[in-house]
């Protein structure tokens, strides 16, 4: 069987260059990486990562937790996420969690992942989340409220921009529909910025205007299109709503278009995220974006400060991502 040895004395380099190279724990110059490569290549090398992760008691495994399998709006983060973490010779996975009751950091605490990166609004419990800690598993965004090891996104300034158009546009009655639960919502900017902005502009935001889901709908659209005929059935003068991603929004629009009302005549209607298809023509939908890759790229990067022991770089406090209001006439 070949070995390190004979890649490294094919390539004239040191066995130690060999792992610097198979695993990027070390600089090396772009020469020797080729010169390595070329005869591990040659040589048909295969590293042996399960004795190297007995060894190091490192798996090279990352999980992220994504909260819609069918929201394109995750493809992007984990792009972002995925591409940055592959580099340096780890593996990602990526698991759906959506179910509040489920105790899914548990599960994948005894799988004895690297790191674990939380792009849906289901947190860790705190005494295992020291747990996780205690056995050096990196955490990026698996606290609510985390000052260390989070990339967050603001809103406010984007959520002030819609509220502006919405009082231009004389709007009174405005409705919010949330994917996940109250709970879900936390400190979330959008539905309290959205609130504070209304108040702050003399229009004071009815909570039984206020729409939560309950895990029942895999089909965000569909639940938008369900959620927005519940508002209208609160209340019948509604005349605004902002969803809080772009599928739901597109089932609300579906349901408005459905009772004969117009969009943005009748009722302004934005959503969040700026997924791919949310300038289609016919249904041109103003929404909030971020760069998603680059927001993925942040998190990957401050997962793995947190795995090379880089403690400037994870100890920066939290990172936010400011968005903008991409304005489609919707409002």
């Amino acid at each position: 069987m070949v070995g390190r040895n004979e890649v490294a004395k094919l390539a004239g380099v040191a066995p130690s260059t060999v792992s610097n190279v198979i695993n990027n724990t070390r600089f090396v110059s772009e020469d020797v990486r080729k010169k390595v490569l070329w005869a591990i290549k040659e040589l048909g090398y295969e590293p042996n990562y399960v004795a190297k992760s007995l060894r190091s008691r490192r798996t090279r495994q990352i999980i992220v937790f994504i909260s819609d399998l069918h929201n394109t709006y995750y493809a992007d983060l984990c792009d972002g996420i995925i591409g940055t973490l592959t580099k340096q010779g780890y593996t990602v996975a990526v698991a759906v969690i959506s179910d509040p009751s489920v105790d899914y950091y548990k599960e994948y605490y005894s799988r004895q992942v690297d790191g674990i990166i939380n792009l849906s609004h289901i947190f860790c419990a705190e005494d295992l989340f020291q747990k996780f800690l205690d056995h050096k598993v990196a955490m990026v965004n698996c606290r609510s409220f985390d000052e260390v090891g989070s990339v967050s996104i603001n809103y406010l300034g984007a959520v002030s921009e819609i509220v502006d158009k919405l009082i231009a546009r004389g709007r009174k009655r405005i409705g919010f529909i949330n994917g996940g639960t109250m709970e879900s919502l936390g400190a979330d900017s959008r539905y309290y910025g959205l609130k504070a902005y209304l108040e702050q502009k003399g229009r004071h935001f009815d909570g039984n205007l206020l729409i939560n889901g309950n895990n029942r709908y895999s089909n965000m659209v569909e639940y938008g299109y369900e959620s927005m005929m519940q508002l209208l059935q609160r209340a019948p003068d509604l005349d605004g709503v902002f969803c809080i991603n772009d599928m739901i929004a597109f089932g609300a629009w579906s349901y408005i278009d459905e009772i004969g009302k117009k969009v943005p005549e009748d009722i302004s209607i934005c959503g969040c995220d700026n997924i791919f298809f949310s300038d289609f023509v016919g249904r041109k939908l103003s929404t909030i974006a971020i760069d998603k890759v680059d927001f993925g790229v942040r998190c990957a990067k401050l997962l793995l400060a947190q795995l090379n022991g880089d403690s400037e770089l994870a100890s920066s406090m939290r990172q936010d991502v400011f968005a903008e209001l991409i304005d489609r006439g919707s409002v």
